[in-house]
């Protein structure tokens, strides 16, 4: 299930992540939590452009779900209007981001390294560019 790929995606973000309820959810997906940042995240597996409207309903699902974010995690993309939207919400206090098929898929890329076998299997040098890539993509995901 998508939301599960997300949810671990996050967690491997340093988040941690929990799938909702698949029915009767509010409207969130995917709570994380990270101290006292609380994100709901809506996951729609869709071929069809998301649209503003459903970007919308997120920012009521936010207020459902005492949320203090929400981030939007689709397989398609966004509808034109849907950057001055979020803007719109940001500034009324819900801050909502975009997370593309694309940039989803660069995500995943950076979160998923290979487990060794054996400690000495570990290629130290790789393991220290990945965190540091991770880190660096981690400080500009959200925010």
């Amino acid at each position: 299930m998508f939301e599960e790929t997300v949810a671990s995606v996050f967690r491997s973000l340093g988040y941690e992540a929990t799938v909702t309820a698949y029915s009767g959810d509010d409207g969130v997906d995917v709570i994380l939590q990270k101290g006292k940042e609380r994100i709901g995240v809506q996951v729609k597996r869709h071929r069809n452009s998301i649209s503003v409207e459903q970007i919308r309903s997120l920012a009521g699902a936010m207020i459902v779900n005492d949320v203090t974010k929400g981030i939007f995690v689709t397989t398609s993309k966004f509808e034109r209007g849907s950057a001055r939207t979020i803007d719109r919400l940001r500034v009324r206090g819900y801050p909502i981001e975009l997370i593309d098929a694309p940039r989803f898929f660069d995500m995943l890329k950076l979160t998923q390294i290979d487990a060794p076998e054996s400690f000495e299997q570990v290629d130290i040098q790789r393991c220290l560019s990945s965190m540091k890539t991770i880190d660096e993509h981690q400080r500009n995901l959200l925010f």
